[in-house]
């Protein structure tokens, strides 16, 4: 189940379990539109940083064996 609740002041918060498709709402209804932020959708089984101004992706989710710093 997926809910939003949306205050005055254009805050929205969408919520839901994991997989629900609150990513995938929120990257259709974004469609055309400008917007900043991000959002982190699962590519392949991993989680990404998707920069929503310029569409750039990013890793963000390591491997269990990655030597790459972690925080």
């Amino acid at each position: 189940m997926r809910k939003i609740v949306i205050w005055p002041n254009r805050l929205w918060v969408i919520t839901g379990t994991v997989g629900s498709g609150k990513t995938s709402f929120l990257s259709r209804w974004l469609t055309g539109k400008s917007a900043g932020g991000f959002l982190t959708p699962d590519i392949d089984g991993k989680r990404y940083l998707l920069e929503l101004s310029t569409h750039h992706v990013h890793p963000f989710q390591l491997d269990e064996n990655s030597d790459q710093p972690s925080i």
